[in-house]
């Protein structure tokens, strides 16, 4: 049993959520939030977790067989799985139900028996989505499993014989786990271990800045918060899934690895006082490209090649930066080949033609710097108002099953 890749094999089954209590959802506001991205994923089956309108509800329970799930044939080959949202709790706990969009983030995804999806549910919830897993578990009689580290799955991106981990995890597991041995070498090789074989691979790697920093601007903050009062981030965005996708092995045998950059054509910044700010983040992400174009200097069997992409920067009008992350993508990689799945934020956007400039421009980047051939898809899905929640494309979709390649 290991975690699924996040690069290797075609996606077969991915799960979304459809936010807050909703009661009384209906396939028409299904189709109004996702069709423009499930039309993007034709062949993929989508699990979508909602309150249902009792009348969908009872066409769920109704199976002849109640451990079949109903698919429905949703629009142009897309087919859904409807899932209610019904944990039984006490009606003073009724916001246990209430649930956010992003799919990504309260558990990761191990491939078990069959090929069924297992999934690996930390004691510690960061976010606010509580028995997503239950849920699913209940409908699919899919296994839970739990583990006791912080681990959330935006900051988790699994290749083949390795995972990259934020930094930010290890920090909060070491002051968890080790308060009176958190800079102990074997404190970090525990946890490095553990996390090894709970997602079933070679290495662990940890992503992020050799010194843990601030930026001073506050309104800048909110993009690398504070783990706690007593220690400070060592990644520059919260999750590894703004700024790093892993794109597949090349013929070479390197790893290729898109990372965030933050150049100043794609920078919408009029407010100086969030120059100084912007150059720490650019900083830490060129220590990090330097981490892994020179990461065969300390594991000879992996070398990474590094491809830069540009990511944006809009202050709204509140006067807090927004970043919007070509990074947050989905990328399926198989028979030498990789089909990358790109969040379009030129839809509905009042800076549709700089954000075409911008999507133009991470395109060439990859056609050109990859030696995989790779087509690029831009998918729809009103991410320019999402991006601003703190998520995209891969922060809303939870990939739940991949076809088994050989890599």
């Amino acid at each position: 049993m290991g975690a699924i890749s996040s690069v290797y094999g075609p996606i077969t089954e991915i799960l979304l959520l459809y936010p807050g209590r909703g009661e009384n959802v209906t396939y028409s506001q299904i189709r109004a939030r996702f069709q423009q991205l499930m039309r993007s994923f034709k062949g993929v089956k989508f699990y979508i977790l909602a309150h249902y309108h009792p009348e969908i509800v009872a066409q769920i329970n109704d199976q002849p067989n109640r451990s079949r799930l109903r698919v429905e044939n949703f629009a142009d080959g897309v087919r859904m799985v409807p899932i209610h949202a019904d944990f039984p709790t006490h009606p003073a706990n009724k916001d246990h139900l209430r649930q956010g969009r992003w799919a990504q983030d309260p558990f990761l995804i191990l491939s078990g028996r069959r090929g069924n999806p297992v999934f690996l549910e930390p004691y510690y919830q960061f976010s606010g989505n509580r028995n997503i897993a239950e849920q699913i578990s209940a409908a699919a009689r899919w296994q839970i499993l739990s583990t006791r580290y912080g681990i959330q799955g935006g900051n988790i991106l699994v290749g083949d014989e390795y995972a990259l981990i934020g930094k930010d995890t290890l920090i909060f597991n070491l002051h968890t786990y080790f308060p009176e041995a958190v800079d102990d070498p074997e404190s970090e090789r525990y946890i490095r271990h553990d996390l090894e074989r709970l997602l079933g691979v070679g290495h662990v790697i940890w992503v992020g800045t050799e010194k843990p920093f601030r930026y001073k601007n506050e309104r800048f903050r909110h993009l690398a918060p504070e783990i706690s009062t007593e220690y400070l981030p060592s990644q520059p965005l919260f999750h590894l899934d703004l700024f790093i996708t892993l794109n597949g092995r090349n013929h070479l045998g390197e790893e290729e690895i898109l990372v965030a950059s933050f150049e100043p054509e794609f920078l919408c910044v009029g407010d100086q006082s969030l120059r100084s700010d912007i150059e720490m983040l650019e900083e830490s992400l060129r220590e990090i490209r330097d981490f892994f174009a020179s990461h065969h200097t300390q594991n000879p069997n992996l070398k990474f090649k590094v491809i830069e992409i540009p990511a944006v920067i809009v202050v709204d009008a509140h006067g807090l930066p927004r970043i919007y992350s070509y990074n947050n993508a989905l990328v399926e990689h198989f028979e030498g080949q990789t089909r990358l799945f790109l969040p379009r934020y030129s839809d509905g956007s009042r800076l549709s033609d700089f954000f075409r400039e911008a999507e133009e421009c991470v395109i060439d980047r990859i056609t050109l710097s990859s030696l995989i051939p790779v087509r690029p898809h831009l998918v729809s899905g009103g991410f320019f108002d999402l991006a601003p929640q703190y998520g995209s494309l891969h922060c809303l979709c939870k990939v739940l099953r991949r076809q088994q390649v050989t890599i």
